[in-house]
């Protein structure tokens, strides 16, 4: 039996956060076409060989949970925990709420645990009350966490996010990294995804580039490698490797380490599908626009605990 590609079976991003109702409705208002539903989750460990670990308390989350993508193939996940265990209490005790995980299903977890564990260091392997086990790994050469989880390969939620809306243009997750060669055979040998994309950028006053909404007068150049990802091949998986100066992807490598830094959006319209998020104030850490060509901003959410978001828009229409 052939080996299905892990990063064919992407499905979801998630967030730990400490009020998943208020940042449910954050999210909703920033990025319209989030609807989310809010449920219960407890899980267990499966630790067979730790059985202090089996016998321990479950780890209790709320969790919610809203479709994004052309086709709501993938989902936006919120993540509270209610007690204090080391994977997502750890997580925010550690580094503070935000960015927290990449989730793939796969129909075969015994396999694909096989392939992941060559490639990452198992942290936890837990079971929740339908006996779906999920499988939490840390992978240095990302500088992230990703969960495997048991169901159909990349299955899609029931519900497609609002046509038109800004969430179904969600089109990427995308990691700083300070070795992106390393990351990208990682992202190869581990997920098996097809690069579409690897160049060196430069970009400066010839970008109109702007770091925390001030005119940059020097070029800040970096590493950039884009993969496929999810279940058409229609997501994409990006690594960027900064230049060490003074930018803002250099400044969380040096504050955070490498790791997953922002999502991503895709659209036809960057001032029609950008307007809810400016019209909140949320400041753009991150912005170039070379009329014609592409507009981009990477808005700084971290204050809702919702981490960056990116929209960017390419094109004649830029």
């Amino acid at each position: 039996m052939k080996d299905v590609a892990l990063g064919s079976c992407f499905h979801d991003v998630a967030y730990v956060v400490t009020d998943v109702g208020r940042a449910a409705a954050r999210l909703s208002a920033l990025v319209p076409g989030t609807a989310f539903s809010i449920t219960w989750i407890a899980l267990r460990s499966v630790d067979s060989n730790n059985p202090q670990a089996r016998a321990s308390e479950p780890i209790e989350l709320q969790c919610a949970a809203a479709p994004v993508g052309p086709h709501g193939e993938y989902e936006i996940r919120l993540l509270q925990p209610l007690n204090r265990d080391p994977v997502f209490h750890g997580a925010i005790a550690a580094a503070g709420p935000g960015l927290h995980h990449a989730g793939f299903c796969v129909s075969d977890l015994d396999r694909a645990a096989q392939r992941m564990a060559r490639h990452g260091v198992p942290i936890a392997h837990l079971r929740d009350e339908d006996g779906r086990r999920h499988l939490y790994y840390r992978c240095d050469p990302i500088g992230g966490l990703i969960e495997l989880s048991s169901g159909q390969d990349g299955a899609p939620p029931p519900v497609e996010a609002a046509a038109g809306s800004l969430a179904a243009h969600f089109t990427q997750i995308a990691y700083v990294v300070d070795d992106i060669d390393a990351a990208r055979r990682w992202m190869e040998e581990a997920l098996g995804c097809e690069v579409m994309a690897a160049r060196d950028v430069v970009q400066g006053p010839a970008w109109n580039l702007r770091f925390r909404g001030q005119p940059v007068g020097y070029d800040f150049s970096l590493k950039m490698v884009v993969g496929r990802l999810g279940p058409t091949g229609q997501g994409q998986l990006e690594l960027l490797e900064p230049q060490r100066n003074n930018n803002v992807l250099a400044d969380f490598l040096r504050d955070h380490g490498p790791g997953l830094n922002h999502i991503a959006f895709a659209v036809p319209d960057y001032e029609q599908l950008t307007r809810p998020l400016r019209s909140t104030g949320v400041p753009a850490l991150k912005e170039i626009h070379v009329p014609g060509t592409v507009h981009s901003s990477y808005f700084d959410c971290s204050r809702d605990e919702l981490g960056t978001i990116e929209v960017f828009e390419t094109g004649p229409h830029a």
